[in-house]
């Protein structure tokens, strides 16, 4: 599941570049993670050209099913691909709780409704091959596992916005 995109032009002569993807191909059913965070097995990858010192802004708008599943998004690389930092915390570590982005956990007394979820200061160690690469990320503690819903009736739509220096 990947993105296609193009850019636009930017203020003071800056040109920003724009990525999006709306996912319809079917829901993704968390794997069994053993509680270790990793990427969405047959989840979608969002990718931008980058470049260090880059300020890139991650948004989405879809619904995911919690269960027992925690959910974040992460800078990722490499062929396995490895996990490099969280949307959660902007940094190589997962949130304190372990819990996953505070605007895709689901509380019955809380209502998330952020759809900017981070905004990058893109590090050499982010790029892979001069991209950005973004993927959903989980940790699934056991029992039903969670849902990325991307089909017809509950799209998932998602983008990145490059700003430059």
């Amino acid at each position: 599941m990947g993105a296609s995109g193009g850019s636009s032009g930017g203020g003071s002569g800056t040109t920003v570049r724009h990525t999006s993807a709306t996912i319809v191909s079917g829901n993704v059913t968390a794997q069994a993670s053993g509680g270790a965070w990793q990427p969405l097995t047959g989840g979608p990858e969002i990718t931008i050209a980058a470049a260090t010192n880059d300020r890139v802004r991650l948004s989405h708008c879809g619904m995911i099913r919690f269960n027992t599943t925690y959910w974040d998004f992460a800078i990722v690389k490499g062929a396995g691909p490895s996990i490099v930092r969280y949307a959660s915390t902007a940094t190589s570590s997962p949130t304190a709780a372990s819990e996953g982005h505070p605007a895709l956990l689901t509380d019955p007394n809380f209502n998330p409704s952020l759809t900017v979820i981070r905004t990058w200061l893109v590090e050499a160690n982010d790029l892979d091959a001069g991209n950005l690469r973004v993927q959903v990320v989980v940790r699934d503690t056991g029992g039903t596992r969670g849902i990325l819903h991307a089909s017809t009736n509950y799209p998932f739509y998602w983008e990145l916005f490059n700003f430059g220096q």
